[in-house]
């Protein structure tokens, strides 16, 4: 039997990045606290990238696991190409 766990994702704008700890805002403005897991996979505009190139103000979705939504397994930013970005379920 498989265990895939669902995933959950956030998207919103980079308050603030600092070591292993994102700080992004919805579009509510509601802050969202993430832990970068240790094989997290970053992106910007669909190529890979370091958490060092994540900038305050950068459009991102960040991907958790349901069981740790602070836990952030995959961060995506979109500044730059908007083919990237999926359009929220209403």
């Amino acid at each position: 039997m498989s265990s895939v766990i669902p995933e959950k994702k956030f998207e919103g704008k980079i308050v603030s990045m600092r070591g292993n700890k994102l700080v992004m805002s919805n579009k509510a403005g509601k802050n969202h606290s993430h832990t970068l897991a240790k094989d997290v996979t970053i992106t910007c505009d669909g190529k890979s990238c370091n958490a060092e190139d994540l900038k305050v103000g950068c459009k991102v979705r960040v991907t958790t696991k349901d069981d740790h939504r602070t836990v952030a397994v995959l961060i995506e930013s979109l500044d730059r190409h908007a083919e990237y970005t999926v359009i929220a379920a209403k």
